[in-house]
């Protein structure tokens, strides 16, 4: 069968360049248990980077300082801003109670100060997280 067939055409994996194999020495049947058989490799591998990624999300929850919703202290004065690094909205004093919300990857927690509106702080001021 000449080069470029349509078999050739069809089964674009199987090369005179990257196979010791010539295609005229394989049979349809073959190739089909061939690509069954990359197609269920490829939703394993799927599969497992899920997993992983689900594991690596998990592991990073334990990783930050506070869990979401925990009431914390803050160890000096404390500005709470409406975003990281914007204005400011109001000060927590040294010792003062935040309700943490969550923390960022980037260094700042949200939540808010005893019946205040919600704003970022920076993660490191926070302590005694309960």
């Amino acid at each position: 069968m000449p080069y470029g067939s349509k078999r050739q055409r069809h089964f674009p994996s199987v090369s005179r360049e990257r196979s010791s194999v010539s295609p005229e020495t394989v049979s349809k049947g073959s190739l089909r248990k061939v690509t069954t058989l990359n197609v269920a490799m490829t939703v394993k591998r799927r599969a497992a980077l899920a997993v992983a990624a689900v594991a690596a999300a998990t592991a990073m929850i334990g990783a930050t300082p506070a869990h979401a919703d925990s009431l914390c202290n803050v160890n000096q004065n404390t500005w709470v801003r409406n975003a990281p690094n914007g204005a400011v909205l109001y000060t927590i004093p040294a010792g003062g109670g935040f309700r943490l919300l969550w923390t960022e990857a980037s260094g700042w927690s949200y939540g808010h100060g005893n019946s205040r509106p919600n704003g970022y702080i920076p993660a490191g001021h926070l302590y005694g997280c309960h």
